[in-house]
This record gives C-alpha cells, sequence and structure tokens, in this order.
C-alpha cells in the first residue's frame, strides 16, 4: 500500500507518518524530525522528569504505532513512517537550552548519526525487526546526540 493523505484519516497512521511529514517525497526522515523538534519547543524549559516520561510513553507507544503502520503499508521499515524520527529528535534535544543554535546542532547531529548509522546503531537496524526494530536505531541516534551534547555543554 503506498500511504497517500487518505491515510492520514487513521490516527495511529496520522501518527506513525508524522502528521502527513513522513509523505514529503525527499528526505521523509528530515521532514520528521523538523515536526518533531516543533513538538518539542513548549517542552524545551519544561522539567527533566516531565521531558523522560513524555519520551518513554511516547517510544513505548512507537514500537505499536510502527509496527501497526509497517503492516498496513506491507513494508519492513517504511521509509514514510517518522514517529523513531520524531521521538529520536526529542532525545537528542532533551538537555537543548531554548537557543536556536544548539537546537539546530541537535538537529544536524541527530540527522548526521541517523543517517550514518554508527555502530551500534548499524546492529540494531540490521537484526532487530518490527515496531522495535524501526524504533531503536533513531532512539539511539538521539541519545547519542543527547551524550554529545551533555558533554559539549559541561565542557565549555
Amino acid at each position: 500500500m503506498k500511504p497517500s493523505l487518505a491515510t492520514l484519516r487513521d490516527p495511529i497512521m496520522c501518527l506513525a507518518l508524522g502528521f502527513g511529514s513522513g509523505l514529503w517525497r525527499k528526505g521523509p526522515g528530515t521532514m520528521g524530525s523538523l515536526v518533531g523538534v516543533v513538538l518539542f519547543l513548549p517542552l524545551i524549559d519544561a522539567s527533566m522528569v516531565v521531558k523522560v516520561s513524555l519520551i518513554f510513553v511516547g517510544s513505548v507507544l512507537g514500537v505499536y504505532i510502527c509496527e501497526y503502520a509497517a503492516k498496513e503499508l506491507k513494508l519492513s521499515d517504511p521509509g514514510c513512517v517518522v514517529w523513531d524520527e520524531i521521538l529520536g529528535i526529542w532525545i537528542a534535544l532533551i538537555f537543548v537550552p531554548a537557543s536556536l543554535a544548539w537546537i539546530a546542532f541537535a538537529f544536524v547531529c541527530f540527522r548526521f548519526f541517523d543517517i550514518a548509522k554508527p555502530p551500534p546503531m548499524s546492529w540494531a537496524d540490521r537484526h532487530l525487526k518490527g515496531g522495535l526494530g524501526i524504533m531503536v536505531d533513531d532512539l539511539m541516534a538521539g541519545g547519542l546526540t543527547a551524550l554529545l551534547i551533555y558533554v559539549l555543554q559541561h565542557s565549555i
């Protein structure tokens, strides 16, 4: 099944496709990441407990959301499914202050790690299947970005 705007009528597919951002022909992951940034902006100054709680719930639900979308689309890891990018960028932004420079840096680093898939992300991408497989490499890319940002902030 090729997704279309009509696919967004299904609430789970709407989430999986990042509210339509995953339908972008060139760079759906980048568009999904941008949607993730926009959705995270109201949380940028929230407590760490709030951020971690929302990321945890979104990630657990994300396994189901991505699994459902993959089955609906009859693909193992559809490029149009960008819920994983949304949650991955949320993790990448967890230590970022309300600063356009830091947000842009986190975005670029996250997209780099998500695309390059250095180990162990490449292993996870190859070996984990289903909704978990779709989610894990992006969560790892977000975690690596968050770690980089944390280290940079505490060494400057």
